[in-house]
């Protein structure tokens, strides 16, 4: 910085200085003026530093208790589908997609249970083989095979259902009403935050994400 940088700083800080001290101007309190506002630029400062802190903070704490919930709900659905040939979650999701939403090709019903290609092919044999649903040839694209749920996965899903209704019940816990539909209003917009990452940006690296979507 030259000198004449230096005089101009100073010559606008004496006139900030005469704005916020009309009554009792001099070189004395103008120093005194200084230091405090030095000192109240490095408070700012470091108050801004744990506000970032802070933020990451609370942001790692959203993750680690998200991941906790999944672990959760996951040992509740598995105490309800003990006595079920459907195998966990994802069985559970992709039957429910078919019975309740109607046909879908393997890709659609992938993609919307947010699974990888093989798990969620894996998944698709498994109801297959169990009888639980079946493909067919689409009319319109022969090249494309639609998966529909067979009378046997309607009647599995009936049962499973009443015992998912007892492990939902117990995965809310102990929030009331409100505090429900508050989590369900923020969950939901978290859903839509990351579905379409996860459908159009497979191949992109975090660092990439966060600069386009955040």
């Amino acid at each position: 910085m030259t000198k004449f940088e230096i005089i101009k700083e100073l010559v606008l800080m004496v006139d900030e200085y005469e704005v916020s001290n009309e009554e009792s101007l001099s070189t004395a309190s103008f120093l005194l003026w200084m230091n405090e506002k030095s000192l109240n630029n490095g408070k700012s400062k470091a108050a801004n530093l744990e506000q970032e802190k802070s933020s990451k903070f609370s942001e790692w704490r959203i993750s680690y208790f998200i991941w906790l919930m999944s672990k959760y709900a996951k040992t509740y659905v598995k105490k309800a589908l003990k006595d079920s040939p459907l195998v966990g979650l994802d069985d559970f999701g992709f039957l429910i997609s078919l019975c309740y939403e109607g046909d879908k090709t393997k890709t659609e019903l992938i993609q919307q249970n947010i699974n990888e290609v093989s798990s969620g092919m894996e998944v698709i044999k498994r109801l297959e083989r169990n009888g639980l649903i079946a493909s067919y040839q689409d009319e319109n694209d022969k090249r494309a095979t639609q998966l529909t749920g067979t009378e046997k996965g309607q009647q599995i899903l009936a049962i499973a259902m009443q015992e998912m209704f007892k492990a939902s019940n117990i995965i809310a816990g102990n929030l009331n009403d409100e505090e429900r539909i508050n989590l369900l209003t923020i969950l939901n917009k978290l859903h839509g935050f990351h579905k379409p990452i996860y459908l159009n940006e497979g191949k992109m690296e975090l660092d990439e994400i966060r600069k386009k979507y955040l």
